[in-house]
């Protein structure tokens, strides 16, 4: 990093005028940073001082700078402490001059080159940055100084699967299903499991009560003896029938029954036998019990075949192959379950804190044929689920979670586990979200967010952890609706809408204020993708209303726009909106509709924008057909 001495002086603006008393206070507080890096300035003597915010019970610092160059990067640094030993560096790096993020604590080595980079759209850029240690966050907003700024309230406790030294890997809702994903889909989503749990016993009961016929009331009905052939070759046919529907059934039951003990396994390794490793287990017992089904089937289809067939070998034939079908009806049902409310669905399993038996550096990754960097990357892929096991539990190439030593020894002990099922039509894992967002954010890949998530869970990442969220690709139609936003969370909005593809922004039904909406329509003036944008029922008044006039003067992408249910707007903030559609030499003359039913717009005030707009502003349902009515 550079330290050239270049003077920075610091801008008038970074002080804020206040009683004698705020400054009092401020004088009785030890606590002073520093912004280092304006104009690549990292001279601690010549950086300039944060001031402290007269804001009641919040300790927020802030500072206001023009900018010169085009991208600015700058740290934060304790003053108090002795050079660059307490600095602040970002967790996540969003190149954006209207960013907001967690940041990280570093010294004189750690930390080093990792900066803010605040894009500046012009020379002497007036920006305003905000900086709050105590909730390791800090915002960068266009403008100067404000004294009453309300910094984002987030949770203090982000955790990402960096902070628990854990390895994440998903697992695909395959078709069919294997059986280690339908067993991680039932112990992850339990209405997954109370329908398999129900559904796989089924045919159990059928071979029960059709076992309980033939028992006591066939006799009554038919002839009940053993089968005599006309011909012996009938024995070698049944023989044949037999053993090409037994060794099927064989080796597919011993191939998975292998998998379901190694689960089984897997889930007794999780520490504390919690509640998740009950879950893993009770789901495997299901599954298992599942593919004993054929057998018992077999069995009872053999006493069909040579009792109940009534001397005719037609029937041999039939009986063994019929209750074959009643056994596999449950796996159809299940399928079509599966593929109905979880296509497109992905398991999330994030392991942490794995405890080995022995130096897992010095010895187990001594021995392994790969690396712990190398698997950690191959589990994050889109490879086969069969992979992605061995990746798990193997010891030669894999975290060998079920694997052993060459001598002989357990490879692991113990380790934790959370298991999260994400799908566009399921709202299973919104605590999961809430409480282990950073987690799962950090470990989800591109494409399963894209395919796996749906509006509301992507809603509620951006609520919860916004810095993580904003980091994800969004395209097309970015739909936030009733996602309880609040003012703050327009930093990553805009930023998301800026930086990625989206054609469609409903953003309806948040708690945004005119200074959230102000701050939005600045910021999307030069956006040139979007073409669809919702605002309804925020808490947008004429202010708001005057600020959306103004990105319509600037914009000429923009196609469609819904005001709706906006009680705070009336005639004046209507007359701008209009004003911006037909007058002056910027008139905004691309825009096709705003809908704004359901504000305070008088309807005489409505009659005039109408007039004016040849019908684009619409105030209810027949809007344009009155207009072309009575034109």
């Amino acid at each position: 990093m550079s330290r050239d001495s270049f003077i920075h002086n610091p801008d008038p603006g970074s002080v804020i005028a206040g009683s004698s008393e705020t400054e009092a206070n401020q004088s009785d507080v030890s606590e002073k940073y520093l912004v280092v890096g304006l104009n690549n300035e990292w001279n601690l003597d010549k950086c300039p001082v944060m001031t402290r915010l007269p804001i009641k019970g919040r300790d927020i610092f802030g500072y206001s700078f023009q900018s010169r160059l085009p991208v600015e990067e700058i740290q934060f640094v304790d003053a108090s402490q002795k050079g660059y030993a307490r600095r602040f560096y970002p967790q996540y790096n969003l190149d954006s001059y209207t960013s907001f993020l967690y940041f990280l604590e570093g010294d004189e080595t750690c930390g080093e080159g990792i900066n803010w980079k605040i894009k500046s759209p012009a020379d002497g850029t007036q920006i305003g940055l905000y900086f709050e240690p105590s909730k390791r966050t800090a915002v960068f907003e266009p403008g100067p100084l404000n004294p009453n700024y309300d910094m984002p309230k987030l949770k203090e406790d982000l955790t990402t699967a960096d902070d628990v030294h854990g390895v994440g890997t998903l697992y695909n809702i395959d078709d069919p299903i294997s059986t280690a994903s339908k067993i991680f889909l039932m112990a992850g989503s339990p209405a997954a499991k109370i329908f398999i749990g129900i559904v796989h016993p089924a045919p159990y009961l059928i071979l029960f009560l059709l076992a309980l016929w033939s028992g006591k009331v066939a006799p009554i009905q038919i002839d009940v003896g053993i089968y005599q052939p006309v011909m012996n070759t009938e024995w070698l046919v049944v023989a044949l029938i037999y053993l090409l529907v037994t060794l099927p059934i064989y080796f597919d039951v011993k191939d998975n029954m292998s998998e379901v003990y190694e689960i089984f396994a897997f889930g007794s390794k999780i520490r504390g036998r919690t509640r998740k490793a009950l879950r893993i287990q009770s789901s495997a017992i299901i599954v298992m019990l599942n593919l004993l089904q054929p057998l018992f089937a077999l069995g009872v289809s053999f006493y069909w075949a040579l009792c109940l067939s009534e001397n005719v070998f037609l029937n041999v034939v039939l009986n063994i192959l019929a209750l074959e079908f009643v056994s596999g009806l449950d796996d159809q049902v299940v399928d079509k379950f599966i593929h109905l409310y979880y296509k497109n669905a992905s398991i999330s399993l994030m392991i942490s804190d794995i405890t080995y038996n022995m130096d897992d550096e010095k010895e187990f990754w001594l021995e392994s044929n790969s690396s712990r960097a190398m698997v950690t990357l191959a589990l994050k892929e889109d490879i086969p689920n069969e992979m992605r096991w061995d990746l798990l539990t193997s010891s030669s190439k894999g975290l060998g979670l079920l694997g052993k030593m060459e001598d002989g020894r357990t490879c692991v002990s113990s380790f934790e586990l959370d298991i999260f099922v994400f799908g566009p039509n399921s709202s299973q894992g919104n605590e999961d979200i809430i409480e282990k967002g950073g987690i799962i954010l950090t470990e989800i890949t591109n494409t399963a967010w894209r395919h796996s998530l749906g509006p509301k869970q992507r809603g509620l990442f951006l609520k919860h952890y916004p810095g993580l969220a904003a980091l994800k690709p969004w395209e097309g139609n970015m739909n936030i609706s009733g996602a309880e936003l609040w003012s703050w969370h327009e930093h990553f909005i805009t930023y998301i809408v800026n930086n990625n593809p989206v054609t469609s922004l409903n953003a309806s039904y948040n708690h945004f204020s005119d200074d959230a909406i102000i701050l939005m329509c600045e910021k999307l003036k030069g956006n040139k993708k979007l073409q669809s944008l919702r605002l309804c029922g925020c808490l947008m008044t004429n202010d708001g209303a005057i600020a959306f006039s103004k990105l319509l003067r600037c914009n000429s992408v923009l196609r469609d726009c819904w005001l709706t249910h906006i009680v705070g707007i009336s005639d004046s903030g209507a007359f701008a909106l209009a004003s911006a559609l037909t007058e002056g030499d910027d008139a905004n003359h691309t825009l096709l509709t705003l809908h704004m039913a359901g504000t305070s717009v008088s309807d005489e005030c409505k009659k005039k924008c109408i007039d004016l707009t040849n019908g684009r502003m619409i105030f209810e349902g027949s809007n344009i057909t009155n207009y072309i009515r009575e034109n």
